[in-house]
């Protein structure tokens, strides 16, 4: 998957080309790599050669038995997370 990067807006990414011909377990490994405190969360979009580019978002909770990932299906172009605001392209979360 190349080197993957959580930024300050909880935007994930790989360099290189990899994410392209990636698979979903190949993608959720690479985000665990970044994303490993609990309560810590990401999101990523990703063409999952099923529906299409979404935007999917991961929380770590502790055990992995508890962890979510969630797919925003068609919704992409999302560059923050926050619960206070932001800009157009922001997914609140309250």
């Amino acid at each position: 998957m190349g080197t993957v990067n959580l930024n300050a807006n909880g935007e994930i990414s790989s360099t290189g080309d990899q994410l392209v011909s990636a698979t979903m377990v190949e993608v959720l490994a690479a985000i665990r790599t970044v994303i490993s405190d609990s309560v810590e969360f990401g999101l990523l979009e990703f063409n999952d050669e099923l529906n299409g580019t979404s935007t999917f978002i991961y929380q770590e909770n502790g055990a992995s038995a508890d962890d979510i990932l969630i797919q925003l299906t068609g919704t992409t172009g999302i560059e923050d997370i926050s619960n206070a605001g932001g800009d157009a392209n922001t997914l609140f979360i309250i």
